[in-house]
């Protein structure tokens, strides 16, 4: 049965050999699409719309050799706009790709200012711009924004006057309705739009697209708030105080958007190593597409499903509990709660009715509590210090209980199991000094605390207050420091010399061995040849502004360099790791 299968008339390698002799293979790659059909003739050039392996590419096959044989087709890949948009492709928009790649892009027109010629050309992520010819010194490369170099805003009509006053009608510049002004003012980027502050507020586009940069805060430029190229001082300064002056003082560091709060929490928008992402507590779930522009208008309720469903999945994974020999420690009493919780548990129910979801919900209770009076926090304070009594008294009998357990379980010696509550520390030791920053804290928690209302939020303001503080004012609590320094060597050296019976001299090992203090460090492990290259280039990759690429993109290039470079120069830096590998074996 199987030979039959396989090897009879109509087996499985017959047909397989029918299809490679009859079925041609560029035929079978060919999209027929409805506006190309017209493109299907038997003329001397053929274009087609291919399919390949790496994504829809454009061909063109020309017989018009010497011999009538035919020559090396042309091929050039398909932007990805265009693949999302079959409405733009058409016959026209093909052959100004394919006049694009033979003639190595097309020319807009002279810079005004020195007189390069500027090119439009087809790149394997798009379209881009280049500033000076092929060779030239000086020549540099621009990108631009993705809708124009993905090209999804193709012009399926046909071209206006005004472009095509200089003859280039039917070009692919005049379908993306790029101008030779346009096009200067994208090559002219980074531009400083204004000043707010006495800093420059700057213009530009990047790797992820166009930005605005002040303080050396970076922010993500959308199509709905304004053009790269012409948005204002007014526009541009206010999109920097709400996304980068008060986003600093609102949310942490890699925050995008905060959506609302769910179960005590809030749900937010952080950015990662690969993309955006929904974060809640410790469940991480990847952002969906359609709110990559705009990660704020995620609606709270889809957030949280996400979450939900991440979360039955098993959430993130845990570490196996390794089987402990010491004693089972009781759990300790719950911590109190605070005069703002217990407000917040008493206006949540009453609050709930009035608003639609929980981020609404823990705003209005901030607001409340904010507009509160001294006198009416009274009662939550003394609640709060009843609580804390009581939690303190718990607190003492749950450790003098497990104090008794370990002592049990060790046999009166002293227990080497993990997770053992430790002993008490010697009270007579000084207290330790406190640095500038906690000295500036502790002066004024108790007038930050007033305007808000939970211990993170306190915590970011006084820490933005420290920030922003003159060298004057910074220099009394370094001062301040600086004696309380002071202080702790003198009580601690006061200690030392009382110290009769020893009981603060070092203790040796469970060993019985001291450890010893210095002494010679290890030899370091000679470095191999790659890393010997990259220690010599890594100052060198720069971005096409002169600035310096991140660790994963530099590490990138320098990979590829390294893969790139000759064997003469590759021969220096392995003669030189072997060098050094054997002073360090001697």
């Amino acid at each position: 049965y199987l030979n039959e299968f396989y090897l009879g008339e109509e087996g499985l390698a017959a047909r397989i050999k029918y299809i490679e002799d009859s079925v041609d293979a560029d035929e079978a790659r060919r999209a027929h699409l409805p506006s190309l059909e017209s493109n299907f003739t038997d003329d001397d050039e053929k274009l087609g719309l291919f399919i390949g392996p790496w994504g829809p590419f454009v061909k063109k096959v020309s017989n018009t050799g010497a011999d009538n044989t035919q020559q090396k087709p042309v091929t050039a890949s398909l932007p990805p706009g265009m693949a999302a948009d079959l409405s733009t492709i058409t016959l026209n928009s093909l052959n100004a790709i394919m006049a694009s790649k033979e003639g190595h892009g097309s020319v807009l027109g002279l810079h005004p200012e020195d007189g390069r010629t500027i090119h439009l050309k087809l790149g394997p992520y798009g379209a881009y711009l280049q500033w000076g010819d092929d060779g030239e010194e000086g020549t540099t490369t621009h990108t631009l924004p993705r809708e124009l170099r993905s090209l999804k805003q193709l012009d399926k009509g046909e071209s206006s006057d005004s472009d095509n006053k200089d003859g280039n009608e039917g070009s692919l510049a005049s379908m993306m309705g790029l101008s030779l002004e346009t096009a200067v003012r994208y090559v002219s980027l980074p531009r400083t739009v204004c000043e707010m502050n006495d800093l420059p507020i700057v213009a530009s586009i990047g790797p992820y697209g166009p930005y605005l940069k002040y303080n050396n805060t970076y922010m993500s430029l959308n199509p709905k708030d304004g053009d790269v190229i012409s948005i204002g001082p007014s526009q541009a300064q206010e999109l920097v105080t709400e996304g980068i002056v008060n986003r600093k003082s609102k949310v942490g560091a890699g925050v995008l958007a905060e959506i609302g709060e769910k179960e005590g929490s809030m749900v937010t928008v952080k950015n990662g190593r690969f993309g955006a992402y929904i974060n809640w507590k410790k469940v991480n779930v990847k952002l969906p597409t359609e709110y990559r522009d705009d990660p704020s208008e995620v609606p709270l309720e889809e957030a949280w499903s996400l979450i939900e469903e991440k979360g039955k999945e098993g959430g993130p994974r845990k570490k196996g509990k390794q089987k402990s020999s010491g004693p089972t420690i009781p759990p300790g009493p719950k911590r109190p709660p605070s005069a703002w919780l217990i407000f917040s548990q008493e206006k949540r129910p009453e609050l709930a009715g009035k608003f639609s979801s929980l981020g609404e919900v823990s705003k209005e209770l901030s607001r409340l509590w904010s507009e509160t009076s001294d006198k009416e926090r009274q009662p939550y304070l003394e609640k709060a210090a009843v609580a804390k009594s009581v939690y303190e008294e718990e607190k003492r009998k749950w450790k003098a209980e497990t104090q008794e357990i370990i002592k049990k379980h060790s046999g009166g010696g002293r227990s080497k199991s993990r997770g053992v509550v430790k002993g008490s520390k010697n009270e007579n030791l000084p207290k330790r000094p406190r640095s500038s920053y906690i000295l500036f804290c502790n002066a004024h928690r108790a007038e930050v605390s007033k305007d808000f209302g939970t211990l993170g939020e306190v915590s970011k303001e006084l820490a933005r207050r420290w920030a922003n503080l003159d060298e004057v004012a910074r220099k009394e609590y370094e001062d301040m420091a600086s004696q309380d320094k002071v202080r702790y060597e003198r009580e601690k050296a006061e200690l030392v010399e009382s110290d009769v019976n020893g009981s603060l001299a070092p203790k040796e090992s469970s060993s019985g061995r001291k450890k010893k203090k210095g002494g010679p460090k290890p030899k370091k492990r000679p470095p191999s040849a790659y890393m010997l290259f990259c220690a010599s280039h890594r100052s060198q990759i720069v971005d096409e502004n002169g600035n310096k690429l991140s660790l994963p993109e530099t590490t990138k290039v320098l990979a590829q360099m390294w893969r790139e470079i000759d064997e003469e120069t590759r021969g220096k830096f392995e003669s030189e790791a072997e060098s050094q590998k054997e002073a360090f074996v001697a």
